[in-house]
């Protein structure tokens, strides 16, 4: 993958607005998880550390593999990556994902929609490291 691609189509694709609605996205494999069983964690890890939000999970199809779990409403970028870190921490949600068979992220309500037409996961990963977690986009985790 020729990363300046994938840069120019994040640049063109998507703009930071930290102070619009944001949602959680988990987007895990269909085919190698329980996607009922990975929204019941959700539920249970938002009554136990953010009761007080109010938050509602949603999922749908991204494509024939792919579901995308969302988790939302957040007032801000900050609300919903205080809820990021938070939930990357959870080992009862993610023991059983392997790595390669999942993405997090967080994504504006304008965002949203932009990505989930384009499905492209890599792109959309690429804007959220660098304006989000303010990652250089060479960064490997």
């Amino acid at each position: 993958e020729d990363i300046s691609q994938e840069e120019k189509q994040a640049n063109e694709l998507y703009t930071y607005d930290p102070e619009e609605t944001h949602l959680f996205v988990l987007i895990v494999n269909g085919m190698e998880v329980n996607i009922n069983a990975v929204k019941v964690r959700i539920s249970d890890f938002d009554s136990k550390h953010f009761s007080l939000k109010d938050l509602t999970i949603n999922s749908i199809l991204l494509d024939q593999e792919h579901h995308i779990i969302t988790v939302g409403n957040f007032e801000n970028s900050e609300d919903a990556l205080i809820y990021y870190n938070a939930i990357r921490k959870d080992t009862y949600i993610f023991s059983n994902l392997l790595t390669d068979n999942y993405s997090s992220f967080v994504v504006s309500t304008t965002s949203y929609p932009v990505f989930y037409k384009s499905k492209d996961i890599a792109v959309y990963e690429l804007f959220f490291k660098r304006e989000y977690l303010k990652e250089e986009p060479q960064t490997e985790q």
